[in-house]
């Protein structure tokens, strides 16, 4: 006929006893030809079975091979952060203190292919965005610090060429009407 292999159906005994009434005849499929010796020589599992083994042991190098636990150099971060922020408020703490620092030499240390690694991109990131803002608000502090040195020192300016061409001060009149008024409590002179 062909050359595919070729199959063939037979029918089964029929069931005697009494049980024979619940069971119906089946029909088997038996194979025939180069189907059957193909089967015999084991054609085709071979390459199945050394598939099922190389996954296999992939699996277990995965799972054995890799880390068992948390990436270390997280935990360690971790540690460090935690305990240089015990007892401190918010508002007290100094990211630029070296436990920051060694937090995120820590944190670049982690394996950007294991799982925590998004994990410790995130508290590295958080950690950034603290020191930024804290030195924002330094340069804000700084600035308005020197904002009022300079206003102070105009005024300074202001009140000393006013002394060096003998004109009254608008300050220099309450002082005098305070000097000339005394002391107001009358037990603590003054």
């Amino acid at each position: 006929m062909g050359d595919g292999p070729r199959f063939r159906w037979e029918r089964l005994k029929e069931p005697t006893g009494p049980s024979a009434r619940s069971a119906s005849p089946a029909l088997v499929l038996l194979r025939t030809g180069r189907a059957k010796s193909a089967e015999r020589a084991g054609a085709g599992t071979a390459p199945t079975l050394g598939a099922i083994l190389l996954l296999l042991c992939a699996v277990a190098f995965s799972v054995l091979g890799g880390p068992t636990g948390p990436d270390p150099h997280l935990v360690k971060a971790k540690d460090i952060v935690e305990h240089y922020e015990r007892g401190r408020a918010k508002d007290v703490r100094d990211y630029s203190h070296a436990a920051y620092r060694s937090a995120l030499v820590e944190l670049g240390d982690v394996d950007a292919r294991s799982a925590d690694a998004p994990e410790a991109a995130a508290l590295a990131g958080q950690i950034r965005a603290r020191i930024e803002a804290q030195r924002a608000a330094a340069r804000t502090r700084s600035e308005e610090v020197a904002a009022r040195q300079e206003l102070e020192q105009k005024r300074d300016e202001r009140f000393f060429e006013g002394q060096r061409r003998g004109q009254p001060q608008p300050d220099a009149g309450a002082a005098a009407c305070k000097e000339e008024e005394g002391p107001r409590d009358p037990e603590h002179p003054e």
